[in-house]
C-alpha cells in the first residue's frame, strides 16, 4: 500500500496509468483478480496505434467500477448532513493509443474520412520547450509519435484511437451517473 498524505481523501484507489510496472497499481491487481493481464498488441501494422483491453478490462472502465462501487456504498447518507467527494481521474485519451478493440472498429470504415493534424510549419516557434519537444516525439522521445515521420494513415489512425478513447470514457461515465 503506497504512503498516503492527509489530502481529505478518505480512499485512495490508485492506477496511474495501465501499464504493469508499479506493484500497488491497484487496476493491475483487479486485472489478475479476473484472470486477465494488460498486455495490447500492435493494430494492423500500425507503429502508433494498439489494441487494449476489452472495454469490460480496460483502467476506463476499472475507474467507474471504483465510483459506482462508492456511490453504491455511501448510498444511504443523509443528504446535506455529510456531503461525499469522489473524484475520477481516468488516464484515457492520452497515449499509449490502446482503445478496445470494438471502439476502434467504429470508425475504421471512415478513417479517410477523419481530420488530418492542422500543423503550419513554424508554429511553435513561440511556444514552450516542453511543446516543442513534444512535437518530434512525446517527452522528447522521436520513437514515440514524431509527427513529422507519420503518414497520413498513421495520423487518422490515432485520431481514431483518441476518438475510441472518449467513446469509452462517455459509456463509463453514464454507467456512473445512472448509479
Amino acid at each position: 500500500m503506497e504512503r498516503r498524505i492527509n489530502d481529505g481523501y478518505a480512499e485512495f484507489h490508485w492506477s496511474h496509468h495501465p501499464m504493469p510496472d508499479w506493484p500497488t497499481n491497484e487496476y493491475i491487481h483487479w486485472l489478475r483478480e479476473r484472470g486477465q493481464t494488460f498486455a495490447p498488441k500492435p493494430f494492423e501494422g500500425s507503429k502508433y496505434v494498439r489494441v487494449g483491453p476489452e472495454a469490460e478490462y480496460h483502467q476506463t472502465t476499472w475507474c467507474a467500477e471504483k465510483a459506482i462501487q462508492f456511490i453504491r456504498a455511501n448510498r444511504e447518507r443523509p443528504k446535506f448532513k455529510r456531503p461525499w467527494l469522489f473524484s475520477v481521474n481516468m488516464f484515457d485519451p492520452h497515449h499509449p493509443f490502446d482503445p478496445p478493440e470494438s471502439h476502434l472498429r467504429r470508425y475504421l470504415d471512415k478513417l479517410e474520412q477523419l481530420p488530418l493534424p492542422d500543423y503550419t510549419a513554424g508554429e511553435l516557434d513561440g511556444k514552450t520547450f516542453f511543446q516543442k519537444i513534444d512535437h518530434e516525439g512525446a517527452y522528447g522521445n522521436p520513437d514515440l509519435f514524431p509527427f513529422s515521420q507519420m503518414n497520413e494513415r498513421d495520423h487518422r489512425l490515432l485520431t481514431a484511437a483518441y476518438w475510441a478513447m472518449i467513446d469509452l470514457i462517455d459509456e463509463q461515465v453514464g454507467r456512473m451517473i445512472a448509479a
